[in-house]
């Protein structure tokens, strides 16, 4: 028996619509209830979300940033007065170098002066007692030749006995 090709029963390989539910059998494309009860409670959630991040954590944050403001110039303020501080120290301590180096010149100058004081003073030093060899050999000569001299005095060397 021979079949012809087009003598076959057509078959088709497709899957089966899927048959509609009794939800979807309406007349208009609203959604059902329970996809606007869903939107409708994701609508709700998503604008507390965005009141609740303008109004929360939002809120706390301009405060924070407002007290770190606050802070910051504070800071500052107590930075200048420092600074301030700081330049009236420097002052201070720049006067005193300079009377520190006046007064290391006075130093100086009365150093020089007592150093002079010291070599006059050695010089006289020196010059008395160069005075008082002088003294002492002449002693020493007035004694020689008075011995060798005759005593006009009757009771005797008036020079002998002193000195």
């Amino acid at each position: 028996m021979s079949v012809a090709l087009d003598d076959r029963p057509a078959v088709d390989y497709r899957p089966p619509a899927p048959q509609p539910s009794p939800d979807d059998e309406r007349d208009d494309d609203r959604p059902s209830p329970w996809r606007r009860r869903l939107g409708i409670a994701i609508g709700v959630v998503a604008v507390a979300g965005l009141l609740a991040l303008v109004f929360g954590p939002g809120r706390g944050m301009r405060s924070d940033i407002d007290r770190q403001v606050e802070l910051t110039r504070t800071q500052l303020e107590m930075t200048e007065a420092q600074l301030e501080i700081a330049r009236r120290q420097l002052a201070i301590a720049d006067d005193q170098r300079k009377m520190t180096v006046e007064m290391l010149d006075i130093a100086r100058e009365q150093l020089r002066i007592a150093l002079e004081q010291l070599e006059r003073s050695e010089q006289t030093i020196q010059m008395q007692r160069e005075a008082l060899e002088i003294s002492r050999a002449t002693l020493a000569e007035a004694r020689e030749v008075n011995r060798k001299t005759p005593d006009a005095n009757p009771r005797g060397g008036v020079l002998d006995d002193q000195p």
